[in-house]
């Protein structure tokens, strides 16, 4: 039932409008209960929710592919230094070499 009598039914047509269900015969219920005014508050709610979900989509999307091309660039790095015979000793230089406990006997 979409109304908006009480909060709780508010809500819910809220989210019926916003997961795009029906919600023209949403729009005329309204209009019918009330006036024309309410079409162009149902359009505009329901053009609204649909640029912020489509942009958090859109975040959503470019997290993610920033993400895995990181593991892509740092996975290329590993391999570049497989290919050189680069180890961590050779990174490291004299730092590898030195005795854990200090050693300074």
């Amino acid at each position: 039932v979409a109304n908006y009598d009480d909060f709780a039914h508010a809500y819910l047509t809220l989210f019926q409008l916003l997961t795009g269900s029906n919600w023209h015969d949403v729009m005329y219920a309204a209009m019918r209960g009330t006036t024309e005014w309410a079409a162009w508050y149902h359009v505009s709610y329901v053009l609204v929710q649909i640029m912020i979900v489509f942009n958090l989509l859109v975040a959503l999307m470019l997290e993610t592919f920033t993400v895995e091309r990181r593991r892509w660039q740092d996975e290329q790095q590993r391999l570049r230094l497989v290919d050189l015979d680069i180890g961590e000793n050779d990174i490291l230089g004299p730092l590898a070499a030195a005795p854990a406990g200090g050693g300074g006997d």
